[in-house]
Protein backbone atom coordinates (compact mmCIF):
# COMPACT_ATOMS: atom_id res chain seq x y z
CA UNK A 1 0.00 0.00 0.00
CA UNK A 2 1.37 3.40 -1.03
CA UNK A 3 1.93 5.82 1.84
CA UNK A 4 0.61 9.35 1.56
CA UNK A 5 3.32 11.89 0.69
CA UNK A 6 2.75 13.72 4.00
CA UNK A 7 3.90 10.57 5.84
CA UNK A 8 7.36 10.89 4.22
CA UNK A 9 10.26 13.26 4.84
CA UNK A 10 10.25 13.97 1.08
CA UNK A 11 6.67 15.07 0.62
CA UNK A 12 5.75 14.19 -2.93
CA UNK A 13 4.38 11.16 -4.71
CA UNK A 14 6.91 8.50 -5.67
CA UNK A 15 7.47 7.79 -9.35
CA UNK A 16 9.25 4.91 -11.11
CA UNK A 17 12.01 7.42 -11.97
CA UNK A 18 12.86 7.61 -8.25
CA UNK A 19 14.32 4.09 -8.43
CA UNK A 20 16.57 4.71 -11.43
CA UNK A 21 19.58 6.04 -9.47
CA UNK A 22 19.63 3.07 -7.10
CA UNK A 23 19.19 0.55 -9.91
CA UNK A 24 21.95 2.13 -12.01
CA UNK A 25 24.31 2.19 -9.04
CA UNK A 26 23.65 -1.45 -8.14
CA UNK A 27 24.07 -2.50 -11.79
CA UNK A 28 27.36 -0.61 -12.10
CA UNK A 29 30.90 -1.68 -11.19
CA UNK A 30 30.82 0.96 -8.43
CA UNK A 31 28.73 -1.44 -6.30
CA UNK A 32 30.98 -4.49 -6.82
CA UNK A 33 32.25 -4.55 -3.22
CA UNK A 34 28.81 -4.15 -1.59
CA UNK A 35 27.16 -7.21 -0.07
CA UNK A 36 24.35 -7.87 2.36
CA UNK A 37 22.83 -4.40 2.32
CA UNK A 38 19.27 -3.15 2.07
CA UNK A 39 18.63 -0.04 0.01
CA UNK A 40 15.35 1.64 0.89
CA UNK A 41 14.11 4.06 -1.75
CA UNK A 42 10.95 5.37 -0.15
CA UNK A 43 11.34 9.11 0.41
CA UNK A 44 12.36 8.40 4.01
CA UNK A 45 9.01 6.92 5.00
CA UNK A 46 10.87 4.33 7.07
CA UNK A 47 13.25 5.98 9.52
CA UNK A 48 15.73 3.95 11.55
Amino acid sequence: MEQAPKARAIQRAMTPQDLVGAVLFLASPESDFISGQTFVVDGEAVMS
